[in-house]
């Protein structure tokens, strides 16, 4: 899991991808995805300081 973090902080790009179903990530729980997504939707916080 932390790859794909590490991954989506270096393409973020991946992240708009992700939100639009666009594409997939293999291996991830639907749940997951969505804890994911949530984090990089957050406009408090910025996902370094949960994933770095």
């Amino acid at each position: 899991m932390l790859k794909i973090i590490q991954y989506l902080n270096i393409n973020p790009e991946v992240i708009e991808l992700l939100k639009g179903k666009k594409v997939s990530l293999v291996g991830i729980h639907e749940d997951e995805l969505e804890a994911i997504l949530e984090v990089y939707s957050n406009e408090i916080a910025s996902p370094e300081v949960f994933w770095d």
